[in-house]
């Protein structure tokens, strides 16, 4: 695999910690993983996972796809990023920016619906998270990269209105029903959607 993304990530001055591999768990306190960080690709292993501490003085976060729909979804309502990762089976789950403004209060955001599937559909993770980027997952599938650039500059505001449209995209098109009630639902969701007062360009960006 390319060393490519890690020397792209260390540019932007993220921290950078490696763990143990095949596991996307990390059990030991921030102290502990600082201790473990990663400063230059030469310090790069083979069979280590490498973490990034989202957030921090890079203002790097992490946009988290978490089920079918967001990452169907993702790309007309996300600003695009030179920086995007996931699993083999979701090569484009993780989203990379670079907020601006960020805040040491903008820790975490994220979208879920009550469901029999899966209920997190899309997250982001700012300061005191972090999202491994490198290495093997439990079920041995490995971190794969399709676009090792830089991260695209945002506001933190912009970045959560996109993600909440995505969120909210992403349940219509759960839900949406099988032929015969197309226009019984459109209308529900024409009705739903004026009822929350939501911006025209937003509502028809989500229909």
């Amino acid at each position: 695999m390319s060393l490519n993304p890690i020397a792209n990530l260390l540019k932007t001055d993220a921290i950078l910690f490696w763990s143990n591999f095949g596991s996307k768990a990390v059990a030991e306190s921030w102290t502990q993983r600082l201790n473990k960080q990663i400063k230059s690709v030469e310090q790069v292993k083979d069979y280590t996972n490498i973490n990034i501490a989202t957030g921090r003085e890079s203002g790097v976060v992490d946009c988290d796809l978490d089920c079918i729909e967001t990452n169907l979804l993702a790309d007309y309502f996300l600003p695009q990023t030179e920086l995007e990762f996931g699993r083999e089976s979701t090569p484009r789950a993780h989203r990379l920016y670079k907020v601006i403004d960020l805040h040491l209060k903008h820790t975490r955001n994220y979208c879920s619906f009550a469901d029999p599937k899966k209920s997190m559909l899309v997250e982001i993770r700012a300061n005191k998270h972090y999202t491994m980027c490198w290495g093997q997952y439990e079920n041995q599938e490995k971190v794969v990269w399709t676009k090792s650039g830089l991260p695209t500059e945002i506001t933190w505001e912009s970045l959560n209105k996109a993600v909440a449209l995505l969120g909210v995209a992403s349940v219509i098109l759960r839900k949406f029903p099988a032929a015969g009630k197309h226009d019984q639902y459109v209308r529900l969701v024409v009705n739903t959607l004026w009822q929350h007062k939501l911006e025209k360009a937003d509502a028809e960006k989500i229909n």
